[in-house]
């Protein structure tokens, strides 16, 4: 399921989330939470990097192309993997956080 906003059902894109945001459609004051995916993101992409390195180091040797064959797989897989980890499990709720005080003020 897309990010959305709970009030309106606009689907919010990846750029616009953050912790505290407003919805562009409806102005509902919104909060991200996207954490959990981007670590789990960043786990199961080392995971395949590690694979992608074992197997090319180990097939090609230490090359200035294999190098560049690794950066590119990486990133084939990788990138599109972040996307799909926080299109999939990250979630858009309504920001209920009240104001802080600054101390001093």
């Amino acid at each position: 399921m897309p990010l959305v906003c709970p009030k309106c059902e606009n689907v919010i894109g990846l750029d616009k989330v953050r912790n505290h945001f407003v919805c562009s459609r409806c102005s509902t004051k919104l909060a991200g939470h996207v954490w959990g995916p981007v670590i789990a993101g960043i786990l199961l992409w080392s995971i395949i990097e590690g694979v992608i390195c074992e197997v090319l180091y180990s097939q090609s040797g230490h090359g200035w192309l294999t190098v560049a064959l690794k950066i590119v797989l990486s990133a084939t897989i990788g990138i599109p993997l972040f996307y799909f980890m926080i299109k999939k499990y990250g979630t858009v709720t309504f920001d209920d956080e009240k104001p802080t005080k600054v101390l001093g003020k």
